[in-house]
């Protein structure tokens, strides 16, 4: 994952300027569009990421043979989601009552087609282990996409800000993809029986990266009913901020993780040292990162802002305080799909998708924004353990193992947290001086550094690892290279 964190710093750094500034130049009730908006994508989300990708990586012993077909399905389908996501647009516009909603909708679906296409092209740069061409695209996407947002909103694009802005990026990133990895033939010319026959071969792909989805994003669905533009508009923001900060760890994760466990997934005993470790070190990263938003991001927020967003205060707490465990959901399903146990992972998506919805409407119902919030940090801790267990359980994992790994890598996590909580129990209100906040985030993250020197010395030396060394090895074409 060197490469990726990279890329990964580069990215949330402009990303977090952005959002600074769009904090400034757009409204809350915008962030409620961009909510909506969001809502509307997922539902097409297996047209645009139909699993090919994927698939390709799995089966990349026979890359040359199958790209060809694979390609042209993943094009129809992609085609198809466009016009199924502008029936959505038409239905969200009268359900929610925006207006300029199927507008803005039909702008940034047309980005479905071309996210599908560089799809293939990661998928074939992936196979080859060009993880450093993967994130000089990543960084070229960023430099196009986070200026056109602050430009755009500037100019009083509104509501259109993230669609127009995401459709130029969408164009950098494919044009550079096609240069990088010029090895993917780009068709619609697929017989009818091919085209059945991998939708039958997908069909379990396609079910996850829907449900995945839906999983990241469903709580907006039901919010967008129960709570008021203004605190969706909040809700929206608060989750950016901790994504801003965190999402790259999940992209990398899957782009990473996903062929070297594909590899080695023959070894099970190899497989399972590979997974802790990996699993680990994430864990240990991200809470180094959610300790400090939990520490500081409070009194920032209302210094950056002057109180404008503190309403996104308690969606940024509770989120960042379930982000390191959610992030095992990652790692699992992951690993799931490595093995090529699509159905397994099916299974466990829908009980996070009925999870999720439940919680965030039966939260919101409660407590309104606060209850949103708190309700589905919850749900994200517990589906992320649960999906971490069950991928063990299915490299033969003892259970023994597995608890011992939880507690530590959690166990110092959790404590820290409870630390800071107790020092400031309104911390949600940033009634903290950043002095105060500031202080207690430094101790708060010595303490933590501390108690992984002592419990977690070996995930360490592999988060070390990753620091990048060196030009790393291209691969040939596919799985042997031409």
């Amino acid at each position: 994952m060197a490469w990726t964190a990279v890329s990964l710093t580069f990215a949330k750094s402009l990303s977090l300027v952005s959002q600074i500034a769009l904090g400034y130049l757009l409204s809350v009730e915008t962030y409620a569009v961009f909510a909506l908006v969001s809502t509307a994508l997922m539902f097409v989300s297996g047209f645009q990421n139909p699993g090919v990708n994927k698939a390709l990586v799995q089966e990349h012993e026979q890359f040359d043979e199958i790209v060809g077909p694979y390609t042209s399905f993943a094009l129809i389908l992609a085609i198809g989601g466009y016009g199924l996501l502008l029936a959505i647009g038409a239905g969200f516009e009268g359900l929610y009552g925006v207006d300029q909603l199927f507008w803005i909708v039909a702008t940034h679906g047309l980005t479905v087609p071309m996210m599908a296409v560089s799809l293939l092209h990661v998928s074939l740069l992936s196979i080859q282990l060009r993880f450093r061409a993967i994130s000089f695209v990543d960084i070229a996407k960023s430099l196009t996409y986070y200026p056109a947002l602050i430009c755009l909103a500037a100019l009083g694009a509104d509501g259109y800000t993230m669609a127009v802005a995401f459709c130029i990026a969408c164009l950098v990133e494919l044009a550079l993809l096609r240069r990088a990895a010029p090895g993917i033939p780009l068709s619609l010319r697929i017989s009818a029986r091919q085209f059945v026959r991998i939708a039958g071969r997908l069909r379990w792909v396609i079910a996850s990266a829907l449900l995945f989805t839906i999983a990241q994003r469903g709580d907006y669905f039901a919010l967008g009913l129960l709570l008021d533009p203004r605190e969706l508009g909040y809700y929206y923001f608060g989750f950016s901020l901790v994504a801003n900060v965190t999402v790259m760890l999940a992209v990398g994760i899957n782009r990473t993780l996903l062929p070297v466990f594909s590899k080695i997934r023959n070894d099970r005993a190899e497989l399972r040292r590979q997974i802790y470790q990996s699993a680990g070190a994430i864990a240990i990263l991200c809470g180094v990162i959610c300790i400090g938003l939990v520490g500081f991001s409070p009194v920032l927020v209302h210094a950056i802002w002057g109180g404008k967003w503190d309403g996104c205060i308690v969606v940024v707490l509770a989120f960042a305080t379930s982000l390191p465990l959610r992030l095992m959901a990652n790692i699992g399903g992951t690993m799931m799909e490595s093995d090529g146990a699509w159905a397994r992972r099916l299974v466990y998506l829908v009980l996070d998708v009925l999870l999720l919805l439940s919680s965030a409407a039966l939260g919101a119902w409660l407590a309104g924004l606060v209850g949103a919030a708190v309700a589905v940090g919850v749900q994200r801790a517990v589906s992320g353990l649960v999906t971490f267990e069950a991928a063990i359980r299915l490299i033969g994992g003892g259970q023994r193992r597995l608890i011992t790994f939880g507690l530590r890598c959690f166990g110092p996590f959790l404590l820290v947290l409870v630390g800071l909580f107790w020092l400031a129990p309104d911390r949600h209100l940033a009634s903290q001086s950043a002095l105060a906040a500031a202080a207690e985030t430094a101790a708060a993250l010595l303490v933590y550094v501390l108690l992984n020197a002592l419990f977690n010395r070996d995930l360490l030396k592999k988060l070390v690892q990753l620091v990048p060394r060196g030009r790393p090895t291209r691969g040939g074409r596919g799985a042997g290279g031409s």
